[in-house]
C-alpha cells in the first residue's frame, strides 16, 4: 500500500501542485477584483465551488496515466487486487489531491478576510462529507474515461450527485444540529457503498 502511495504521489507530484495553485488561483482573484466582503454563507458555496472545481481539475487523469502506461495491467498481474487499488487511490485522492485544496481553500478564507471560526465551521462541513466527495470523484474518473467521453461532461452528469453534498454542506455551516449530522453521515455512507461498487465493477469489467 506505502509503495504505491509513493509511486503515485511521485508520478503526480506536478498535477498535485497545479491543483493547489489553480485554488489558491481562484481565491485570490476573487478577492482581488470582486469580492470585498462575504458572510458566512457566500464564504461557505465559494469554498465548496473552489474545492469541486480543484478537484473536478484532476479527475480526468486519476487513472487515466495508470491505465494508457499498462500499470494497472501490472499491478493485477502481481496478485494486487481490485479492493486494493481502489482503496489506495481513494487514499491519494484524500492525501494528495483534497487536503492540499483543502489548504488551498483555508488560506483563501484569509484573502477574503473571514474570521478563524468562520473558515473552522466551513471547513468542518466539507470534512464531514468528505467521503462522499471523494468516492464521487474517483467514480467520475473511471466514467471519465470507461465512458469515451469528454472530461467536461462529467460534472454534467455528477452535478445531481452533488446536490445534496452542497445542500447538507451550506446547512451544516450555519448550524450544526444532530439531524444534519445524521443525514450527512448517510449520504456518506450511502455514497460510499454505492460508488465502491461501480468502481469495483468498472475494474473487474476491463481487466479481470
Amino acid at each position: 500500500m506505502m509503495v504505491l502511495l509513493r509511486h503515485y504521489f511521485k508520478v503526480q507530484k506536478n498535477l498535485i501542485g497545479s491543483a493547489m495553485v489553480f485554488s489558491l488561483l481562484y481565491g485570490f482573484l476573487y478577492s482581488f477584483f470582486w469580492i470585498e466582503f462575504l458572510s458566512l454563507k457566500e464564504f461557505s458555496l465559494f469554498t465548496w465551488i473552489n474545492i469541486l472545481l480543484g478537484l473536478f481539475l484532476v479527475s480526468s487523469d486519476i487513472y487515466i496515466q495508470d491505465i494508457k502506461n499498462g500499470f494497472l495491467d501490472f499491478l493485477f498481474s502481481e496478485g494486487i487486487s481490485i479492493n486494493q487499488v481502489i482503496w489506495v487511490k481513494i487514499t491519494f485522492i484524500f492525501l494528495g489531491y483534497f487536503v492540499p485544496i483543502l489548504c488551498a481553500a483555508m488560506i483563501n478564507g484569509l484573502f477574503w478576510d473571514q474570521a478563524w471560526g468562520v473558515i473552522f465551521k466551513t471547513i468542518c462541513g466539507i470534512i464531514i462529507l468528505s467521503p462522499a466527495m471523494i468516492f464521487l470523484i474517483h467514480t467520475g474518473s473511471l466514467m471519465i474515461f470507461y465512458s469515451y467521453m469528454n472530461g467536461f461532461l462529467i460534472p454534467v452528469l455528477m452535478i445531481p450527485f452533488f446536490i445534496p453534498l452542497f445542500v447538507f454542506g451550506l446547512s451544516l455551516t450555519m448550524k450544526m444540529e444532530s439531524d444534519l449530522l445524521l443525514g450527512a453521515c448517510g449520504i456518506d455512507i450511502f455514497y460510499c457503498i454505492i460508488c465502491f461498487a461501480l468502481s469495483k465493477f468498472l475494474l473487474k469489467e476491463n481487466f479481470s
